[in-house]
C-alpha cells in the first residue's frame, strides 16, 4: 500500500537522502543537497517522460538499499591511519584494529529491472 501511495504522488528524495547521511555521516546541509540533486534528477527525468519509471527505481531503492560497512583489509590504530593521506571525508573508520569502510547501496542485482526500464525509457540502453 506505501508503495502505491508513493507511486500516485512520487517519491520526495528525503528519506533516501537521509538514509545515505545516516550512514555516512554528515548534515541536515548534506541531506538538503542531496535532495536537491535527487528533485534535478527528478526533473530530468520528467522532462524525458520516465516520471513512472524514475519513481519505480527510487521506491525500490528506499525499499532494498542499506549501510554496509566493510573491512578495508589495512591495520590501524586510529582513524587517521586509515586515510593514508587521502580524503579524510571518505567513510572510514578504526575499529578493532582495522579500518572500516561504509557503503549505502544495493546488492548486485536489487532494482535491476527498474534501472533497465530508466535506461530504456531514457535511450540509454
Amino acid at each position: 500500500m506505501g508503495a502505491v501511495l508513493l507511486s500516485a504522488c512520487g517519491p520526495d528524495g528525503e528519506t533516501l537522502c537521509q538514509a545515505v547521511v545516516d550512514c555516512l555521516g554528515g548534515s541536515d546541509k548534506d541531506v538538503q543537497a542531496c535532495v536537491v540533486s535527487f528533485d534535478a534528477t527528478a526533473d530530468m527525468m520528467s522532462t524525458l517522460g520516465c516520471t513512472d519509471e524514475y519513481d519505480e527505481f527510487v521506491i525500490c531503492y528506499e525499499d532494498n538499499g542499506r549501510c554496509d560497512a566493510k573491512d578495508t583489509g589495512l591495520p590501524c590504530k586510529s582513524v587517521s591511519d586509515c586515510y593514508g593521506g587521502g580524503d579524510p571525508s571518505a567513510n572510514l573508520s578504526c575499529t578493532g584494529g582495522k579500518c572500516v569502510a561504509k557503503d549505502y547501496g544495493l546488492d548486485q542485482d536489487a532494482c535491476e529491472t527498474e534501472g533497465h526500464a530508466i535506461n530504456h525509457c531514457a535511450d540509454m540502453d
